[in-house]
């Protein structure tokens, strides 16, 4: 198992749905940023989170938050850019999550799960 500590941006809204069995899971789409100046460079992360933590982040974080997060890597994929370049995007699945920023109407205290 692969994993990864990081803080992504949200791209979009989150996405909740529940699984056959019950189970909440929310899929958010994410910008990981690297880099500076000339030498940024941005992967794209579709990351998954289960049950009690995909509730949480459902409700809690909406697009242009930040959120800290510890995950494993489920599969890279490479794409065509706009530009022609190619591009890289990264499936993950969120093993622990810290809110850095406020949410709108949330608290204000990082808070980790």
């Amino acid at each position: 198992m692969v994993t990864i500590q990081g803080i992504g941006r949200l791209s979009q809204e989150p996405k909740m749905d529940y699984m056959p069995n019950g189970t909440a899971r929310t899929v958010l789409n994410m910008a990981l940023t690297s880099g500076f100046g000339d030498k940024k460079k941005t992967t794209w992360a579709r990351a998954v989170c289960f049950g009690t933590a995909a509730e949480i982040l459902n409700e809690r974080v909406s697009k242009g938050q930040r959120l800290s997060f510890t995950a494993e890597f489920q599969e890279v994929q490479t794409y065509e850019k706009r530009d022609g370049g190619t591009g890289v995007s990264v499936e993950l699945k969120i093993l622990a999550f810290e809110f850095i920023e406020k949410s709108q109407g949330g608290n204000q205290e990082p808070e980790e799960f």
